[in-house]
């Protein structure tokens, strides 16, 4: 025990009436505390609930060693209590540094919104991130259910927050996995932005690339739609790139511009057939994707 020996004899006087538990076991709590408190820190968001959750784990050491000492098991806190001490310690600090303002501001305004891939892309990256308001290049996916009132008005209640619980957790996954950050998402309306958080050169490919696994996604949700409820699902997906204003506001990033007013026109004429368009702007590349099951 060292340096604490003192410590210890002072704060069980009786100690020698009890069984002591081995050093080793008790630098193992130390060392789980100390790392358990510093990643508790790092993943709060809150700074004061940082310091309420750390107080409260360090009492429950100080708790524990006595009720332990009741039952004749001698358990010293004090190496435990440092090391959580330091854990915490070294948590805020890092919570006060750029590295944690960067994580605080990734998961508050994006928490939820991309994947765990690209969060930790982008906590690593040393590109400012667009939160005040800036200008970029960015591609977007837009993806709405085109009869989502009529299955609305076909199906039980319970069957159609299930349809839109399916619907959303396939579309947000795809798209987050691909590399997108969600702009919008509800019952039959999803939007998905690339490059409009740090820039991506290739964001008008990485974004017709998405719509196509999007495509692929939902074709086997569309089949199971009808296999079970005996209704026709059919989804538009438009894909549209440029330049657009992004920013965060409420802690909420949004995404402003022609080429997303352009596609969500594009995504409503998907009930036409299905074509495609380009034009001489190598960033403006645009898609018609259909699909329709169960007719």
């Amino acid at each position: 025990m060292g340096i604490f020996e003192p410590l210890n004899r002072f704060a069980f006087f009786d100690a020698g009436a009890g069984f002591a538990l081995p050093a080793w076991v008790q630098w193992i709590g130390a060392i789980l505390l100390g790392f358990g408190l510093a990643w508790t820190s790092i993943e709060i968001r809150a700074f004061s609930l940082k310091v309420v959750v750390s107080a409260i784990a360090l009492l429950e050491v100080v708790v524990l060693s006595w009720v332990l000492l009741l039952w004749g098991i001698l358990w010293s806190p004090f190496t435990t209590l440092t090391a959580g001490i330091l854990g915490t310690v070294l948590g805020l600090v890092y919570h006060l540094s750029a590295p944690g303002r960067r994580r605080q501001a990734l998961e508050t305004v994006l928490g939820g919104r991309i994947s765990r891939k690209t969060f930790r892309r982008w906590l690593d990256s040393n590109e400012p991130l667009p939160f005040e308001g800036e200008q970029r290049e960015a591609g977007v996916v837009v993806c709405r259910v085109l009869n989502g009132t009529r299955i609305a008005q076909a199906l039980p209640f319970g069957d159609g927050v299930l349809f839109s619980k399916r619907f959303l957790k396939v579309g947000s996954q795809t798209l987050k996995e691909a590399g997108g950050v969600l702009i919008e998402a509800d019952a039959e309306h999803l939007v998905a932005a690339f490059g409009a958080v740090l820039p991506e050169p290739e964001h008008a490919s990485q974004a017709s690339e998405a719509a196509l696994m999007l495509k692929k996604r939902l074709e086997p949700f569309c089949e199971a739609c009808r296999e079970r409820w005996n209704i026709a699902v059919e989804f538009g997906i438009a894909v549209h790139s440029g330049p657009v204003n992004v920013g965060a506001a409420e802690n909420r990033f949004f995404v402003i511009g022609e080429p997303l007013d352009f596609a969500r026109r594009l995504c409503e004429a998907n009930q036409s057939d299905t074509t495609r368009q380009e034009t001489n702007n190598p960033l403006a590349h645009f898609y018609l994707v259909r699909a329709t099951q169960g007719e």
